[in-house]
């Protein structure tokens, strides 16, 4: 057994974000989804996120981590705290059943 990833929680969050906003699994998004998602983001936390972000977060472009001040806005929408609340809350589930 081993221990979920960075990637992991992010492909989590991802998978939360698709069930949230009632898109389509496995479905590719447009870029108004996209703006859609930046959008919310500032809404609910005064955080101003890129739609550009927001596209590499969710293609893993570069396959780097975003700032953890990136993911603390961003895991805001379902209502946790900040990403280290968020991993924590959610390292069981992915242990469990790491497909989602």
């Amino acid at each position: 057994m081993s221990f979920p990833t960075e990637q992991d929680y992010i492909e989590k969050l991802k998978y939360l974000l698709v069930c949230k906003f009632e898109w389509e699994a496995g479905k590719d998004l447009h870029n108004r989804d996209f703006e859609y998602l930046s959008e919310h983001i500032f809404e609910k936390t005064k955080v101003t996120i890129s739609v550009s972000t927001v596209k590499r977060i969710w293609n893993n472009a570069a396959h780097h981590t975003p700032h953890v001040s990136t993911l603390n806005a961003i895991v805001q929408l379902l209502d946790y705290e900040n990403w280290q609340i968020f991993k924590i809350k959610n390292q069981i589930i992915i242990l469990v059943n790491p497909q989602i």
